[in-house]
This record gives C-alpha cells, structure tokens and sequence, in this order.
C-alpha cells in the first residue's frame, strides 16, 4: 500500500511553525485602573496636560493617571501607548501630584518629590517624617525653573526646582493643621490652618518663610475640613478665596494680606444641599463644582474677590463625573459625563466658558456615544481636553475608565483605542485553550483516493504553496494557534488573548451579576476542549445573613459567548463540575481540613493542625504533568523510582521566634505527612515561594540577617523507598521514613522568586525551573544546575555518564537564563506554564501587573527543522522519488505479468 506524501500540508505547517516563531514571545505593558479620584477638593488623579517638545516652544499633550495599582503613568492619547510609568511601594502611596513646567511635583505618604514630565525621571526627592496627616498641597512659584511650595504633615517648606534644596521650612504649632496654600502676592504666601473647627491663616514671607502675621475669622465660622479650597484671583490685585462646606452651605471669604473680608454663603437651591467640592483641574482659573444631595451640580467661578455661579447642570446624575480643561486660548471648559439609561449612551456635556455674541456666560455642547454597561461596567473616572473649532463648535477627546477595568479613549463620538488594563489584577490561575484539531480542506476524500488523484492533489497543493497569491490554506474565521484564558475580580471579567497574535483580544465576557453584589472568581477550568467553567464566589447584597454562593459559569471557549450558569452552595471551587468525588482542603482557623465533596455533599475526612509555635503560611496543591518516565537511570544502571502521588501537596508553615520555615509533604487523601523538611535562618518578614510538580520540590526564601540580602534555592526529589520495588504504590503512607529524599540548597546574590517548572506534552523535554528576580526579569535555571544528586567531588564515570554537574553553593548569573531578556517588566507575581504544540516547546506566562508570553525550549527545537534547511530541495527530492516510484511500479508490474506469462 502506497504511503501518503502530504507535501503541501507539511509545506504550511513549517509556514505555520515559522510565523508562530515571529511572535513567540510579546509583553503587555500595563498600569491598572485608573484611581477614583477623592472627594477632598484635591486636584484630580488623572488629566491631560501639556509639556514642551522643543525649545521652540512647541507643547505635546499627555494624560496623567494614578492607578490602583500604585502608578503613576503618563500616556500618549493619540495611541494609548504608555510613555513612562512609575511604581511606588505599598507605603509610599501617591495622594496628590501638581504639574508646574514641564515637571510633576508628587505628594506621597513618605514625602514629596520632583519627576520629569517627559520621561517620569525622578528628578529631587524630599522625605517626611510620619504618615501623612492633615492637608497636603503645593504652589508652583517659576514653571521656568520649577521652584515650588508644599505642605505635608503640617511642614511647609519652599523648594529649588533645579536642585531640590529646601531654601526655607516652617512648621506649624501641634494644635493646628494645616489644610491648605494660598498665595497673596509675589512676595507672600498664606498657609490655611484649622483649630476647633476654625480657620485661621498664618501669612509666610515668599523669601524667607519668616511668619508676619495670624489672621482668624472673626466669626470662628464651623468647617469640614476635608472640603476646603482656596482659589487664586484672575484679576490682578484682588485677594484670593476662600471655599469649603459647612452644614450643606457652601461658603466663601475673601483672604486679603491682613484680613479676611466677611463670610458669604450659597444655601441650598432646587437640588438640596450641597455635599461636596469638586476640583476639575481649573483651580488656576478659580473655577470649580459643587456638588448637590440629588446629583445636579452648580460651576463656580471666583473673579475680582466675588464667586458667582456661572452655570447649572440641572439633570440629577448620580453617575455624573466632571473634569476640566484650559485650552491652548487660556479658556476654561467643564465636562460632565455620565450615561443615559434610556437611551443606553454615553453623555458628554461640555461647558465652555469662553464668551461669545450669542452666549456671553458661555457656551454649552455636547455628542452622545455608544457604550454597553454589560460588558464594561458603569464610569469611574474620566479627564477630557478641549480644542475650539470655530466660536460655536469645539472638538473633544475623553479617556474614560469603567468599572469593567476598560480605558476608552473617545474623540467625540468616535472610540479611539481601548486599554484593558483590567489584565493588570488577574487574581486566578490563567487556562490555556488550545486550537481545536481542524482537518485540511479534502481530507474526507483523501480517504478513498487512488494514487493518480493523490498525485494530481499534492501537485496542486504544491504549486499553490509556491504561488504568490496564498501560501497556506486560510483558516476558518476565529481560528488561532493557542487561547490564553484569564480572569480579573475587580473588573469583573474574563479576558482570551491570542498568544500567536502578540497577545491581542480575542474576546471579552462578564458574568451577569448585579454589581452591587460582592464578586471574586475562583477557578477557571475547560472541560470537553470548548466548555468554559468559571467558577466564582458570591455575596448577595441586601441579605440579612452573611450568605456565600458559588456559581459555575459556562463560556464558549472560541467566542466568549454565555452559555448558562449552575449554583452550588457550600462547594468549594475544586469540586464544581466534577463528576465523582473530590477531596479539598481548606484553612480554617490556622489549620487545615480534608473534605470529600460529592453531589454537593461534603464529608470532613482529615484535619492537620501544626503546632503551637508555628503559623500556617502556605499550601501548594500538586502540579502533575504528563511524566515520559517512572523512574531515573542512573549511571551504574539503577533505577530510583520516582514518588508520584497526584495528592500530595506542599504546606509551609513559620516559626517567627527560631527563623524556620517548616515543609511538609502532606498527602491530601489521608491527611498524614509523607516527609518534613526544616528550612533555617530564613526571613519570615518576607515570602517563601514554593512549586511542586512530580516528583521535584522547589523553595525559595531570603535569608535573616544578610547584608545586601542573600536567597536561598531548596531543590528536593522524592524516590521511593529502595527494597520497593512496586512501581504504582498507594499514597496512603503511614511513616514518612519509607521516602527515599535527596535534596541540595543553592544561594544566591540577587533576589530569586521560584514561580513555577515548565511543561510539555509529553514529558520527554527536561525541565527548567521559572524564577522571577528583583529587577523585573523572568529567569529559567535549568533542572541540571539544581539537580539534587550534584556530586560535591570530582565526578565518576558513573556520574558523567548521568551528566552530573559538580556542586556549588552559589548560582551562577547566566545571562542566556534571562527569558524576559531586556524587557522592563513591572509586578509580576505568577508564572504559568502549559504545554506548547511540539514536544520541545513549553509555553510561559508571567502576569501580575504586566503580561509577558514565551515559549521556550528546555532542550532545544529537537523537532523542529532548522531555520537553513532547504524546504525546496525536499519537495524536489521527494518529487523525483514519487515519479521513480511510479516509473518502477510499472516496470515491477509488467515484469510480473510477463513471468506469469512463460511461468505458465
């Protein structure tokens, strides 16, 4: 029987396997959600803002955002693309920034420092002590040299833009706080303070910071201090003002250089008391909205020492946002955003305070666009900027964030570019969806074929292969190599992204929940190769009793389409979908529980409870991959059977007051510990990072009391025992002395996190273990260089011939090892690993706050044809070999006939 030559099909699968090669490896950069700004009168969290080019004088905008996940980032609209970014630590969290020049003065927890607007680099930095009480602000004196003035922890202190040098410093009495800056003139400035609900000012000389007077209200008015504003004066020479709440009135007085004029108040009107000030980014022009009880708003204005109002945004909106803009004229414009449920669009209404012959108080315009609240949620933030066109028509650009995670960039009523930065706060274990298995076009009838027609078939395949016009048989419509599935609480959404596609969106889904509900995922899993089963936890609002219920979502796999969803209650994640019983274990008040869940039954079969002095830290569930082989050879032609126990898991507990981390290796069947390893001097302020898969253990922890800072890699193997010499034994172990452990620990200098091991399809591949380090870089060690079985003297025959490396105690830092290899990337905190197509390949992915994909080759492309094989010498070769084969077939034929013609 004549074998089949599927040329073509082989031709457009190394066409595939190259262009899967192009992007095997892409980095997402992102920076979170933008942050809800807060309703304390400070200046908005994100905007758009302009700094200089060129020394021509030419300006480029850019948008300022501060994350949740601590950034602070600046983007270019026109793109999305991320500028520059800036991470801050837990305890140094941004609470303001003011731009001045082409600088951004940041007010954080720990002090206040300068950075670049162009590049995000720091430029001074000046510490404070303690947490950040009281008002914070700051006063930009010179955009051209950048000089500011800032308050912070009740310390007022006059900085060199140049250099960071603080010129002088006041600080104010214990008794008072300090809310606010105002600047009186260009020789003083003002510091608002309150004490017992009063406000007083305290007037600094600009030069010096030598106090010249105490002004105080003569009529000791009462405050909320957490609203108070102060606006400068458009006009030259008027005194600035005075803003803030007190019982739903808002009130204003005039700050002059020695007195504070008499108290006016705007009481309540059609929309009920006002309930907050919200600056829009025009304190500079002494515009800012006051917020009303039913959601309308009022703009005010402060001009010559009079606040006015300039305008009302009758509509009651309680999902209103409102931003500001001074366009390139110097004229300020007030956006309101918020969304029309009845036409379900987005509205976006602009106030233009620019006067014209038609409106002298202002223009007002305004476009509707599409937006879908079940897919992205409701809006959270937004900053817009302005351009007039003509006198009666403005053009606009928004960014918008959504509680989906979603940015959106609209120009009018046109989407610009979307951002899921929802990928930044991925909190559940990623799937991996492969290519559902897709027949060539024919394949039916390849069946049933003779070999003429297969002949004539692969010489049209062959001739298309070559052809200019298609080099591979297109793919059906949503077809992809590998789908990468990963899901967000807090955005609530689930994400596939295409890995052969550089990572982009395949598609997007969000489970219909109420949003007033309280969300997390749990699990994500893929059943029958196309079901989708994303399991969540669910608090349901407005029930009395603390009622919990995990729900099953069904999702196609390909499209993200909704297929139903299920209600378990009382059953954790593991178990859902399952179709027999299922052990879990669960921490509950410092220990753990075995529970056998079937049906939605669940029967408690084991607890482990460590002792006293020990604190339960960690549970790392087994990660079986597939396994080529039982056991390892050594090289006397032994045999060490390897433990394989698809129940076990990892549990890590501390011990503060000796530095120890304790290991077990418990069996979740039965609940009894296989084997106990003790970790020493281990610092148990910071993470200890553990990964099981197999039979091998990895642990990583800093080591207490290292100057500089020291890691330590644990590598363990379980064998079984050596008298045993069944190959399938129960897991169900009563004494862990049975195990046959062999284990070697490795320092090294730089930070090292182990996050996992890497997979294949079949197991044949070597291993490489995954670490991620403290400079932003994923790492792959070989399993050689922490193979436990290192020999501390000169190898043996035995041993070279097992390929055993001499032991060292320090890694070495080996740069072929980066996988990231120059890429910045930012908080990641877990790595994954799936098998790839080919046995050689093993896909990775690193997500946290950036998401960065790989494939990489433990043991090189083995099967995989070398990028200078000559693909045309083949099909020429085998060419000429199938029209020989045909050529003595018929040779072969013949003489057969003939010698059944004189045989007879």
């Amino acid at each position: 029987m004549w074998a089949r030559l599927p040329l073509a099909a082989g031709l457009a699968s190394l066409t595939a396997l190259a262009s899967a090669e192009a992007s095997s490896e892409w980095h997402t950069t992102l920076v979170g959600t933008p942050s809800v700004d807060t309703p304390s009168a400070l200046p908005p969290l994100n905007r758009f803002y302009s700094i200089s080019t060129s020394t021509a004088g030419k300006r480029k905008s850019i948008a300022l955002s501060l994350t949740d996940k601590n950034i602070l980032a600046a983007q270019d609209p026109a793109t999305g693309n991320i500028l520059w970014r800036r991470q801050y630590k837990p305890n140094e969290r941004p609470i303001a920034y003011y731009p001045c020049g082409d600088t951004i003065t940041v007010i954080s927890s720990t002090g206040t420092h300068s950075l670049s607007g162009k590049t995000g680099a720091t430029r001074w930095v000046q510490e404070s002590e303690g947490a950040a009480q009281g008002g914070v602000d700051a006063i930009c004196l010179d955009p051209t040299a950048a000089d500011v003035v800032t308050l912070l922890n009740g310390d007022v202190r006059s900085v060199a833009g140049a250099t960071g040098k603080v010129t002088w410093e006041w600080k104010a009495n214990s008794g008072s706080s300090p809310l606010r800056l105002s600047q009186l003139s260009p020789f003083q400035l003002s510091v608002i303070l309150s004490s017992d609900s009063t406000l007083f000012s305290v007037p600094l000389s600009l030069s010096t910071g030598v106090p010249l007077s105490t002004l105080t209200m003569k009529s000791s008015p009462k405050i909320d201090s957490q609203f108070i504003a102060v606006l400068p004066a458009k006009a030259e020479g008027a005194p600035p003002t005075l803003i803030w709440l007190n019982a739903g009135a808002l009130k204003s007085s005039l700050h002059g250089v020695d007195s504070f004029s008499g108290v006016k108040s705007f009481s309540e009107g059609e929309g009920g008391a006002f309930t907050e000030i919200v600056d829009v980014g025009l304190r500079e022009k002494g515009v800012f909205v006051a917020r009303r009880e039913d959601g309308s708003a009022t703009v005010f204005g402060a001009e010559g020492g009079v606040v006015k109002s300039l305008w009302n945004f009758h509509e009651p909106t309680d999902n209103g946002l409102y931003s500001g803009f001074v366009d390139r004229a110097g004229d300020e414009h007030v956006a309101l955003l918020s969304f029309s449920s009845t036409l379900n669009l987005g509205n976006l209404k602009i106030l233009s305070l620019r006067p014209t012959l038609a409106s002298p108080t202002g223009l007002v315009t305004g476009h509707t666009f599409p937006f879908s609240p079940s897919l992205y949620g409701s809006f959270r933030t937004f900053c817009v900027e302005v351009s007039p066109q003509s006198e009666y028509v403005v053009a606009t650009r928004a960014i918008i964030g959504t509680s989906s995670g979603a940015v959106q960039l609209w120009t009018g009523s046109k989407l610009g570019w979307i951002r899921e930065e929802g990928l930044a706060s991925v909190d559940v274990r990623p799937v991996f969806v492969p290519p559902p298995e897709r027949a060539h076009l024919g394949d039916l009838k390849e069946l049933h074929e003779g070999f003429e027609q297969r002949l004539e078939r692969q010489a049209a395949e062959i001739q298309s292969h070559f052809s200019s016009r298609a080099s591979r048989v297109a793919p059906p419509p949503g077809a992809h190599e590998e789908l990468i599935v990963l899901a967000s609480s807090s955005s609530r959404s689930i994400y596939a992204l295409d890995a052969a596609k550089s990572g982009s969106l395949s598609w997007r889904a969000s489970p219909p929940v109420p949003s007033s509900d309280s969300f997390k995922w749990l699990r994500l899993q893929v059943v029958d190769g196309s079901d989708l089963i994303a399991t969540a936890e669910i608090t349901p609002a407005g029930v009395e009793k603390n009622v919990v219920v995990t729900k099953a979502f069904h999702f196609d796999a390909f499209s993200g389409e909704f297929k139903s969803e299920q209600v378990y209650e009382g059953v954790a994640s593991s178990a859902v979908g399952a179709a027999r019983a299922v052990t879990t274990v669960q921490r509950e008040a410092g220990r753990l529980v075995g529970r056998q869940v079937f049906k939605g039954r669940a029967e408690t079969i084991w607890t482990f409870t460590p002792p006293a002095s020990e604190e339960l830290h960690l549970v790392v569930p087994q990660q079986m991959g597939a396994v080529a082989s039982l056991g390892r050879v050594l090289g006397n032609r032994t045999t060490l059977l390897k433990y394989l126990n698809p129940h076990l898991a990892a549990v890590v507990t501390l011990s503060p007051p000796t530095s120890t981390a304790i290991l077990y290796f418990l069996d979740t069947a039965s609940g009894s510990v296989v084997h106990k390893l003790n970790l020493l001097d281990v610092d148990t302020e910071s993470d200890v990072k553990v990964v099981l898969q197999d039979n091998w253990l990895l642990a990583s922890y800093k080591v207490k009391g290292v100057p500089g800072g020291l890691t330590k890699v644990v590598s363990v193997e379980l064998y079984q025992p050596e008298e045993e010499g069944d190959i399938i034994k129960s897991s169900l172990r009563s004494s862990a002395k049975e195990l046959r452990v062999l284990s070697r620990s490795f320092a090294s200098p730089i930070e090292l996190n182990v996050m996992g091991v890497t997979k294949t399809q079949l197991g044949i591949t070597n291993y490489n273990a995954i670490f991620t380090n403290g400079v932003g870089q994923v790492i792959t060690i070989p399993r050689r260089a922490l193979d436990p079985r290192r020999v501390f003297d000169k190898a043996s025959k035995d041993d070279q011939e097992e390929m055993l490396m001499m032991y060292d105690a320090i890694l070495p830092i080996n740069a072929q090892w980066t996988a990231s290899h120059s890429e910045e990337l930012l908080g990641i905190t877990n790595v994954v690993s799936a098998p790839g197509r080919r046995e050689s390949e093993s896909l990775v992915l690193a997500f946290g706050n950036d998401l960065f994909f790989t494939r990489l080759s433990p043991s090189k492309s083995f099967d995989v044809l070398s990028p200078d094989f000559n693909k045309s010498q083949l099909v020429i070769t085998v060419s000429i070999l199938s029209v020989a084969l045909v050529v003595v077939r018929s040779m072969v034929k013949a003489r057969r006939v003939k010698q059944k013609w004189y045989s007879e």
